[in-house]
């Protein structure tokens, strides 16, 4: 039924009537008619107007998880890729507008999905940092600037907002440790004065 629905071009009834086939029994040429029929449907949505990128995104996961090992998906890769980071710059770029617009709840859960498809992103982690600070959620801004100074190791502003967010969270310790990588990282007199002034003010 699923076969016939495809070729009927009702790929709506052959996705539904594929998948509960392979619920009953795994087939090989079935998981291949579902991946080819899931890729067609991420490039119908990534061509449509507008682009239907969460669509097409989540399509090719899918069908990147039917394929035989065996079988050459490189083109159905680079797709995704496509997919992925225009999805990513369209996320980020909702989150900066919402960030900027001063709604910090809707800023926060859209550099969280920005995360979600590239969770070694500087720039999601320090912005998403930014926003828990000023929801004075201060584990969760240490959290996030803990990462971002991970991921960026020589980063001053990292360091020193992780040391804030530290404070802010009562981690008095782990606040003085963030200032010193911070001083070490100055290059500045602006950055060497910005280190001291929460230095002497640290408990």
């Amino acid at each position: 039924l699923g076969l016939v629905s495809k070729q009927e071009g009702d790929l709506a009834a052959a996705e539904a009537s594929l998948k509960r086939a392979l619920a009953l029994q795994d087939e090989r040429d079935w998981r291949i008619s579902l991946a080819e029929l899931l890729r067609a449907k991420g490039l119908k949505a990534l061509l449509s107007k507008p682009r239907d990128l969460e669509t097409a995104r989540a399509a090719w996961r899918e069908a990147q998880s039917l394929y035989p090992a065996d079988l050459d998906v490189s083109g159905l890769n680079g797709l995704l890729e496509i997919a992925e980071r225009d999805l990513l710059k369209q996320r980020f770029e909702k989150a900066a507008s919402a960030f900027s617009a001063g709604d910090y709840p809707r800023a926060r859960d859209g550099f969280g999905k920005a995360l979600e498809i590239a969770p070694d992103f500087f720039e999601g982690w320090f912005n998403l940092g930014l926003v828990e600070s000023r929801l004075k959620d201060w584990p969760a801004a240490a959290e996030a600037f803990g990462k971002a100074a991970v991921l960026q190791p020589g980063d001053f502003e990292s360091q020193l907002r992780l040391g804030d967010a530290l404070a802010g969270a009562g981690d008095a310790a782990g606040a003085r440790q963030a200032f010193a990588r911070a001083g070490v990282l100055a290059v500045t007199g602006a950055q060497r004065q910005a280190v001291a002034a929460r230095v002497d003010s640290a408990p």
